[in-house]
C-alpha cells in the first residue's frame, strides 16, 4: 500500500471493530475491509478511484460522514491533493471534462479481491443527499390543478393523469364563467 494511503487521522480503528458507530454495519462493509482506511464513530474513508477512458485511472480518498456528506481528496498525481465536497466533482476533476452526468458509474472502489465495483451498486451512497435535482423555479410536481367556480366560489380539483384530464382542465380554465356543473368531466 503506498505510503499517501497511510493516513492517521482523529480515531483509527480495524474496518472489523464493532461498535463504531457509523452508518454502515460491519457486514455491508465487509466486502471493502481492505481498502478502508478510516473508520471512526462518525465517518469512514475509504480508497476509491475514477476511470478516464483517455487518462486511465485516478485515484483518491472518499470520506463518507454519518450526515449523508460525501468528500473526496484527489490523489491524481504527487502535487495533486485537492479536496472536493462532492464525488461528482471528483469525477469533473479526474476525467478533466466539464460535465459527468454518469458519476456514479466512473467513481468506483475496490473489494477485497481486487475488482473494482461502482460507487452507484454498492450501499455507500445509500445516505447521499449531495447531488438532487432542483426544479427550476421551485416548480412543485404535482400534477393535480385547482379552478375555482364562478358560482358558488368552491375549488375544485383537476387530477391531471392523462391527456383529456388534461385537456378539459385547459378547457374549463379558458372559461371566465366556469360552474361547478362545466368542471364535472362526463357532463
Amino acid at each position: 500500500m503506498p505510503i499517501v494511503f497511510q493516513i492517521v487521522t482523529q480515531l483509527h480503528l480495524d474496518a472489523h471493530t464493532t461498535g463504531a458507530g457509523t452508518i454502515f454495519s460491519n457486514e455491508e462493509l465487509s466486502a471493502f475491509a481492505e481498502q478502508i482506511i478510516v473508520r471512526a464513530p462518525h465517518y469512514i474513508e475509504i480508497e476509491c478511484g475514477c476511470t478516464n477512458n483517455r487518462l486511465g485511472d485516478s485515484v483518491g480518498i472518499m470520506r463518507i460522514v454519518d450526515d449523508g456528506t460525501i468528500s473526496a481528496t484527489c490523489h491524481c498525481n504527487p502535487d495533486c491533493n485537492r479536496v472536493f465536497n462532492s464525488p461528482a466533482r471528483f469525477a469533473k476533476h479526474a476525467s478533466s471534462s466539464t460535465n459527468v452526468p454518469n458519476w456514479r458509474s466512473k467513481v468506483w472502489v475496490q473489494k477485497c479481491n481486487g475488482d473494482k465495483i461502482k460507487l452507484g451498486e454498492t450501499c455507500l451512497l445509500r445516505h447521499y443527499k449531495g447531488d438532487e435535482y432542483v426544479r427550476p423555479h421551485n416548480q412543485v410536481s404535482h400534477r393535480d390543478e385547482l379552478l375555482r367556480c364562478s358560482a358558488c366560489n368552491k375549488l375544485r380539483r383537476f387530477e391531471l393523469r392523462s391527456r383529456d384530464a388534461c385537456r378539459f382542465y385547459h378547457d374549463a380554465a379558458s372559461r371566465e364563467t366556469r360552474t361547478c356543473h362545466d368542471m364535472i368531466p362526463g357532463r
